[in-house]
């Protein structure tokens, strides 16, 4: 991707501190060396906005192309953080989990940078501007509800990290990444 768009795609490495350190007024547990690291990308970064993907995630070309048309035309005024709606799939790609909450059917992807404070890892305290942490429901916050979900496979990866309540059958569009590059079967510890 960078040899196609030189000028657009950077490569940083980024070195996560010890779990023993003391950062955002607090020890930082596993988890938040996420936010660490998320924190660290949106002060590089030079652009109006931020869409964080994390490696678990798996977009249709038509949401990448929601998203670009989305973004282009700018966020209004006074929204700063849109949420995308998600599926999240569970044992493997033909079927959705409902989970315990914590398992949102949205989460933040698309922030403006100025003003962005970064706390944590997830979508409930992950971002703040002016002092108010910015979910769903914040008037700050929009949901792009036309968009087509993306496919969130954490828990096919790590079953273990959620009580999966009940497993739906799912025979809806999958992302065109599997036509291309094929589908790899799921792994367990």
């Amino acid at each position: 991707i960078r040899d196609h768009f030189p000028s657009k795609v950077r490569l940083y490495e980024f070195e996560l501190e010890d779990s023993t350190q003391w950062a955002f007024g607090k020890y930082i547990k596993p988890n938040q060396r996420l936010g660490q690291m998320r924190k660290w990308i949106a002060e590089q970064t030079e652009t109006e906005y931020i869409w964080l993907v994390d490696g678990d995630e798996v977009y249709r070309d038509a949401t990448v192309r929601g998203v670009a048309e989305y973004l282009r035309g700018g966020m209004p005024k006074g929204v700063n953080v849109c949420f995308v709606p998600l599926l999240w799939f569970a044992k493997d790609e033909h079927h959705i989990a409902i989970s315990r909450p914590g398992t949102y059917p949205v989460t933040g992807r698309l922030f403006r940078r100025s003003g962005l404070q970064i706390h944590g890892a997830f979508p409930g305290e992950m971002a703040s501007y002016d002092g108010e942490i910015v979910g769903p429901d914040s008037s700050q916050a929009l949901i792009l509800r036309n968009l087509e979900p993306f496919h969130h496979y954490e828990m096919v990866t790590k079953p273990w990290r959620r009580e999966v309540l009940e497993l739906i059958p799912y025979g809806g569009p999958q992302p065109e990444v599997f036509d291309r590059y094929g589908d790899k079967p799921a792994t367990s510890p």
